[in-house]
Parts: C-alpha cells; sequence; structure tokens
C-alpha cells in the first residue's frame, strides 16, 4: 500500500492543496517560512493517524477541514481485500481497486478523522466503498458499504450501496468496524501503512541528539530512540552504517558526516566537519 497523493481543503495555511507522491524515489519541499511546508507535514501526519493537538481549519473559513489520502495497492493486496466478494476473480481482472481514496472530515467540532472510503470499480472509476453518519431520522449510525464487497450477495446488485444502521451514535467510520468486518482487510493493510510512517520533528521534542549509553534494533514511528538504533547500526550492523552515511553525505553533503560519540554512559549523535580528517569512507 503506497501513498500517492494528498488533497487537503481548508486545511491549516491552505483554502486548497495538493501533493502528489512518485512510487520510488526523494521528494525534497523547500519554501520560505510561513507558506506551508509545516502544513503540508501536519496532513501526511493526519493521514497517519497522529493527532498534533493544533486546530487544522484554515483560518476564517466556516467549511470544515479535509483530507483526502490516495493509496495505490498491489494485487496482493487487492486479493487479500475482496477475498470475501462474490466476482473476485472478475473485479481483480478489470481493474478493482488498484487505487482507493480515504476521506479524512472534521465533524462535530473534533478533528478529522476517517469517515469514508472510496475505491475504483470497473467502469465507475472513483466510487463510495464505505461511510459512516448519523441519522437525521434517529440520531443513531449510519453507514453505508458497497455490496459487490460483501460476501453472499447476487451478482446482480452490482456495486450499489447497502446501508446499514447501528446503536453506536458515532460519525467515525473506524469506530463501526464490528459492524463492518468486510472493511478490515483494507484497514488492516492502511493500518500496515501507518506502522511504516515516520516523522522526526527537527528542532522540536521528540528526536533528542544526546542519550543514556543504549542500543535498540527497531527505529520507533517517532524517531525518540534514533541515538540508540544508530549505535546499533554502527555496532552490530557496520555495512548499513556506512550505507547511511554516504546516503546522507550524497544528499546534503554539506551537513558533515554522521558520527555518535559516546562518553561515560552517554551518547548522542552529531555530524563531524568533512573537511577536518581523512574521509573514513
Amino acid at each position: 500500500m503506497q501513498l500517492r497523493r494528498v488533497v487537503a481543503k481548508n486545511y491549516r495555511a491552505f483554502r486548497s492543496a495538493e501533493l502528489r507522491l512518485p512510487a520510488n524515489g526523494l521528494v525534497l519541499v523547500a519554501g520560505a517560512n510561513n507558506t506551508g511546508k509545516s502544513a503540508l507535514m501536519s496532513a501526511l501526519d493526519l493521514v497517519a493517524g497522529i493527532d498534533s493537538g493544533e486546530a487544522v481549519r484554515h483560518a476564517g473559513s466556516s467549511d470544515a477541514a479535509k483530507l483526502s489520502a490516495t493509496f495505490s495497492l498491489d494485487p496482493e493486496e487487492r486479493m487479500l481485500i475482496l477475498q470475501n466478494a462474490v466476482r473476485q476473480s472478475e473485479l481483480i481482472a478489470n481493474g478493482a481497486l488498484q487505487t482507493v481514496e480515504l476521506i479524512f472530515e472534521e465533524r462535530q467540532g473534533a478533528p478529522p478523522r476517517l469517515v469514508e472510503v472510496w475505491g475504483q470499480l470497473p467502469s465507475l472509476g472513483m466510487s463510495k466503498l464505505f461511510s459512516a453518519t448519523l441519522s437525521p431520522e434517529t440520531g443513531d449510525g449510519k453507514l453505508e458499504a458497497i455490496v459487490d464487497l460483501l460476501p453472499g450477495q447476487s451478482p446482480d446488485e452490482a456495486f450499489t450501496l447497502s446501508t446499514r444502521h447501528t446503536n453506536r451514535v458515532s460519525v467515525w467510520l473506524d469506530e463501526h468496524m464490528e459492524s463492518l468486518p468486510d472493511l478490515e482487510p483494507l484497514m488492516k493493510r492502511y493500518q500496515a501503512w501507518r506502522e511504516r510512517f515516520y516523522h522526526f520533528r527537527a528542532l522540536r521534542p521528540g528526536s533528542q541528539p544526546r542519550m543514556n549509553l543504549a542500543s535498540e534494533r527497531v527505529l520507533r514511528p517517532t524517531g525518540d530512540n534514533l541515538p540508540a538504533v544508530l549505535l546499533d547500526l554502527q555496532t552490530n550492523r557496520p555495512q548499513l552504517f556506512a550505507d547511511l552515511r554516504r546516503l546522507i553525505a550524497e544528499i546534503v553533503p554539506e551537513v558533515g558526516l554522521l558520527e555518535t560519540p559516546t562518553a561515560g554512559n552517554a551518547m548522542e549523535v552529531t555530524f563531524a566537519d568533512p573537511y577536518s580528517g581523512p574521509d573514513p569512507f
């Protein structure tokens, strides 16, 4: 599952903004202060389930803040998500769910959360697959799900939305999982993507350059154990550490050489002057 596009409306610095991401490679965002770089990162954080605790609606706007995140799916992921569909083989052969779109929106004064899922369907393009709202008549939860993704449905009911009601009073789709088991395979893939999302907040609390001497193999999504992981690389996986240093030197050649010096029971992450000594490569 790869994130390919994020669209923001009435979100922080933007009335409207779009960020397209390539399947591979490095994306650099550059700009003057107060032009929206942090707002773009905030949008990615929201898609990854990280709450900044800050107001996100565009200043002066009466409309709700809204984000959409478009993901591409590989064939194996599509088969897992469509495992209960009556017409699984036909749907996959015709390109169903090559892309899915998750919609996040402000509701009831709360920050944006997942409210709808759209997906690519044969002959119809992007279509609504799942949604959550409140019924205006009863005030209980109102859910919609596309029939063709449900088990045991007749093939004659092609791509129609089925409406369900639930006693759970919530406008958030992820709080209705017990009523939408057919959504679970997609949400598992989405959760796996979220667990691979890393955002290191430079010059902000989180990733501290100095910590007690320790080594850890797995980097946390917050990056707060980065020094410990770098020390583990340098000590136990020196080739990976050397590759990392080369990559940093290629991308930002003037930043210096990555080092993890230790002193007593403490260590820190530093960048040494590349011109002060012999090239360690």
